[in-house]
């Protein structure tokens, strides 16, 4: 099994400068979203030398890269110019050397997970800025998307989808809402036509909190990933909860 994780870099190019007595901060440089693999063995990530990433556009990748049926590479990737947000459906046919541009998702909107449900069927939950996390579904491949229903509340966003062993759908995400910041999940029986209940998997010190990522470890055994700010609010931490659902 090969897994694969894409990269968005920036930096700062030149020296702080001073003008008229006041510091300027240093231009920033942005490089293309570049795509990693690892091989089964582990022996380490590798980039292939020709390797183009997702230019020229200041992309910014979000969420799992997965496989389709024939092998093809896909995710979602958002834009932010001249102050509007959209994001976009991207494959690779060639591993994760090349990305091309397949759809637009949905506009004013940015971090975007996707899911593939198999025979062409996809779910995205879409990060808006006050709607929470909104459904789009596509039957054809990503070619084209509808948008299907509300998925959380405002300020709870960041989502990440998993498909589980067992056939059901899995949605975690970032909780802000004051009094109950951390991360929540939710589960779909009938591939996103409908939700549960949310349920809180860990509590947060901060409304700075959220990105999850989880794996099933074993059925009904998942680990889940999140960020958060400290109790002293000066850093941040990663966290991890280990958790069971029948």
């Amino acid at each position: 099994k090969t897994m694969y994780f894409m990269s968005r870099a920036a930096g700062t190019k030149g020296e702080t400068a001073v003008s008229q007595g006041v510091e300027q901060p240093r231009r920033v440089c942005q490089l293309a979203p570049l795509s990693v693999r690892l091989e089964e063995n582990g022996d380490g990530w590798t980039c292939p030398e020709d390797a183009c990433g997702l230019a020229p556009l200041p992309w910014v990748p979000f969420g799992n890269i997965l496989q389709t049926d024939n092998g093809d590479l896909c995710t979602a990737a958002y834009l932010n110019l001249n102050g509007l947000a959209e994001t976009f459906f991207v494959r690779s046919i060639d591993g994760g050397k090349s990305w091309k541009t397949i759809s637009r998702i949905a506009e004013k909107c940015n971090e975007t997970a996707v899911e593939f449900l198999g025979g062409g069927h996809w779910l995205a939950a879409v990060r808006t800025e006050n709607r929470g996390l909104l459904q789009y579904d596509s039957l054809d491949d990503g070619k084209t998307w509808r948008y299907v229903q509300q998925l959380t509340l405002r300020r709870q966003v960041t989502g990440n989808l998993l498909r589980l062993s067992d056939g059901r759908l899995m949605l975690c995400y970032g909780n802000r809402n004051q009094g109950h910041f951390g991360v929540d999940m939710r589960v779909s029986e009938d591939n996103g036509a409908e939700w549960g209940e949310p349920m809180q998997l860990a509590a947060t010190p901060s409304s700075d909190c959220g990105y999850p990522s989880t794996v099933e470890l074993a059925p009904n055994e998942y680990l889940t990933l999140y960020y958060t700010q400290n109790a002293s609010q000066t850093s941040y931490e990663l966290r991890q909860v280990r958790w069971f659902m029948q």
